[in-house]
């Protein structure tokens, strides 16, 4: 091809010379091509030019190959990008490409596929986007249900937006471990209309939660006549270290709150729900318990088992930490609320364990005492034996501790200690008392004896117990021979 104002002897002897009119007017016709509408005549000077100079246009040999590496580069990029930063991509791919292609084709002669792989991109990377999009609302919606009432709500939205940064793998942690057990639920349940019964249950469960969550505290999960609760544990994998202190004061506020709602009902004769409250600090395993399928959330460990273990042990409206929690506590309660050690009895363990009884209500005395009446009441535990008080209190002795013990009064059943120590309820041990030698070598020389209840009481402890280990006739001699050793009684309690 010769340029424009080339000279002439540019032309050799031999060569073809074919003259076309360069020139073309505003009539000529457009022939639409790939790069837009050109004037038919320069498509003729561009043809003739491509045999003059033996360059003829090739197409890409490769078109799936083009195709499917446009759908691998999509499925990379959709893995990594979220949103809008995808589709974003896939604009800036289809600009790259068709720009490319067309380079190609003006610079190089060679035709590369326009759309397939522009639809290959948004295919592959739209599909892989929209399964993990769907996949993700499942998690969302595994996450919400599994999480919901474990953290208060604002907490939980924020979870839900930062899904990704929550760490699901178990893991080792410190934490302050709390049991809520409402005190004779089930029989109080039997009792009343069950539909009267869940909604009162319903709205308490939800009062403790409220508390729970105002002290960052973490439910996980409700017993039906209760809640499992943990303080010290953030989703994102960090941890607080005044988790024992959260736990000691919510636990201070929820009994706060069950004598108020307590009171409510006694003024309208409406169920009551008298709470203990067990604590314990010690290291357990936290994470996702629920598999692939669904979110599970939970704690297990030796420190959870504890903490129950210090709930059975408490009484109405008090609260039984470990000394392990006692010991963690950044800000003392001694000031506040006064401790008092108490010793209770663990599964497969002979030794006692000491842990600490705190009484938050202890200015409410008066009010405690009428809400455990009515309560008692109310699941029929009203006393039906007589209880005969001794003018002159009886020896015995603990066999596992160095206890000491006098038994104050008796029924058929039980006694009422005064103690040296303080014992944990539901603890079960064995008491020796003279009296038993009386009874001659058929005759249990040790009694097997739980304990049933127990407060301070002067400079010591009363406790009442309950005999296990004698039949009806056994604990009728005992009685007539305790009732003969003491001719003098005050009367029946």
């Amino acid at each position: 091809r010769i340029q424009k104002n080339a000279p002439i002897d540019e032309i050799e002897e031999g060569d073809i010379v074919a003259l076309v009119m360069g020139l073309y007017s505003g009539k000529e016709t457009y022939i639409r091509t790939a790069i837009g509408s050109l004037p038919r005549s320069y498509l003729n000077i561009a043809t003739l030019n491509s045999a003059l100079s033996d360059q003829w246009i090739h197409e890409f040999d490769h078109p799936i190959l083009a195709s499917l590496g446009a759908g691998a580069l999509a499925l990379l990029t959709a893995f990594f990008l979220r949103g809008l930063l995808f589709w974003a991509s896939a604009g800036l791919f289809s600009l790259f490409w068709i720009g490319f292609a067309l380079s190609l084709f003006a610079y190089g002669s060679t035709t590369l596929p326009l759309l397939a792989p522009v639809v290959s991109y948004v295919l592959c990377g739209g599909t892989y986007f929209a399964l993990n999009m769907v996949a993700g609302e499942k998690r969302v919606r595994s996450l919400k249900q599994s999480l919901e009432g474990l953290v208060e709500p604002e907490k939980l939205k924020q979870l839900i937006r930062n899904s990704n940064d929550i760490q699901w793998q178990p893991r080792l942690q410190q934490l302050s471990v709390m049991f809520v057990d409402i005190v004779g639920f089930s029989k109080s349940a039997e009792r009343k209309d069950p539909r009267e019964v869940f909604l009162n249950l319903r709205s308490f469960l939800e009062k403790a939660s409220h508390v729970v969550h105002e002290h960052n505290g973490i439910i996980d999960k409700t017993l039906g006549d209760g809640l499992l609760a943990f303080f010290g544990y953030e989703f994102d994998g960090s941890s607080s270290n005044d988790h024992a202190d959260n736990a000691v004061q919510c636990a201070v506020a929820l009994q706060q709150m069950a004598l108020e709602y307590a009171l409510e009902c006694v003024a309208v004769k409406a169920p009551v729900y008298p709470l203990r409250i067990g604590i314990h600090t010690e290291e357990v395993f936290i994470g996702d318990l629920g598999g692939a399928n669904r979110v599970d959330f939970s704690i297990v460990g030796q420190g959870v088992n504890f903490a129950q273990r210090c709930e059975a042990a408490c009484e109405s409206f008090r609260v039984i930490f470990s000394d392990a929690t006692k010991k963690s506590l950044k800000r003392g309660f001694d000031s506040t609320f006064k401790l008092h050690e108490r010793a209770i009895q663990i599964k497969h363990h002979d030794e006692a364990f000491a842990v600490w009884e705190l009484e938050p209500l202890e200015e409410n005395r008066t009010q405690v005492q009428q809400v455990i009446r009515h309560h008692r009441q109310q699941i029929g535990l009203e006393r039906e034996e007589s209880r005969f008080t001794l003018r002159q209190s009886l020896e015995a002795h603990f066999k596992a501790n160095d206890i000491q013990a006098e038994i104050l009064n008796f029924s058929r059943s039980g006694f009422l200690l005064f103690t040296s120590g303080y014992l944990g309820v539901k603890s079960r041990l064995q008491l020796r008392t003279p009296h038993l030698q009386k009874m001659g070598n058929s005759f249990p020389q040790l009694l097997d004896v739980e304990i049933r209840w127990g407060q301070p009481h002067r400079d010591g402890y009363i406790h009442g117990v309950r005999i296990l280990n004698l039949n009806d006739n056994e604990k009728n001699a005992l009685f007539e021979t305790l009732a003969s050793s003491n001719p003098s009684l005050a009367g029946v309690g």
